[in-house]
């Protein structure tokens, strides 16, 4: 008997879910190597326990008629049901651990945002059962997902370098779609600065003036005081 993986994920499963399906499979009759449109005629389900990747799954023997030469070939059809991965969300020095059901089929990536019990987490890092860091993976090989909330403030240290040689240190929550633009002049805590550089998460510090980075791509901001000036906007430290 052939074995298929389906490409469809199903919460419950009947023989009438089955029967009638336009199935691709190889036929003994007239196709043994490759695969060719057949109707399946009688199919029975069984709910089997979850494969060695902890995915649950209904298992389908059905008989199929192929649609060019009409013979009946056995074929054992696999169908996922959804799984439920654990998600890790973090939310600035805490994090909570969740489940959220997937289509184990789906694959998801890096920088993906999926929705835990309402909030939006944007997904930093993935674990399989081959690897603990990659970049994308199908559902049904993921252990875990690491990921930051999108429902707060994005949290940005400010460093200010002041003519004495001190630094102030200080970090701040901003709405994550608003823009930081080297060059600009703010107020931290009623001190003016201007911004004379930025650094991005992920990708080399912006110092040409006039370029912005949203708030949420933003690890740190470095300014120099000013004695005077209109600030962008006023913000206070956390």
């Amino acid at each position: 008997m052939i074995t298929l993986d389906t490409e469809t994920t199903v919460g419950d499963l009947s023989e009438s879910d089955v029967e009638g399906r336009i199935i691709y499979a190889p036929c003994k009759g007239c196709s043994p190597d490759e695969e060719v449109p057949q109707e399946v005629v009688r199919a029975t389900v069984h709910r089997k326990g979850p494969d060695e990747k902890g995915v649950p799954r209904f298992v389908a023997n059905v008989l199929a008629r192929c649609e060019s030469c009409g013979t009946v070939n056995p074929v054992r059809l696999v169908f996922y049901a959804p799984k439920k991965v654990k998600v890790t969300i973090s939310r600035y020095e805490e994090s909570e651990c969740k489940e959220v059901e997937m289509d184990p089929l789906e694959e998801i990536e890096v920088g993906d945002v999926i929705e835990v019990e309402g909030e939006r987490v944007e997904i930093t890092n993935i674990s399989t059962h081959e690897e603990d860091s990659v970049k994308k993976a199908k559902v049904k090989d993921i252990v875990s997902v690491w990921g930051v909330s999108l429902d707060i403030p994005a949290r940005i240290g400010v460093s200010i370098n002041l003519p004495s040689g001190y630094t102030i240190s200080e970090k701040i929550e901003v709405n994550r779609d608003e823009e930081f633009t080297v060059g600009e002049i703010y107020e931290l805590d009623g001190m003016l600065f201007r911004v004379h550089a930025i650094k991005p998460e992920g990708r080399p510090t912006v110092k040409r003036e006039g370029e912005s980075v949203k708030a949420d791509e933003i690890k740190r901001i470095y300014g120099r005081p000013v004695r005077r000036g209109t600030p962008k906007k006023s913000l206070k430290s956390t």
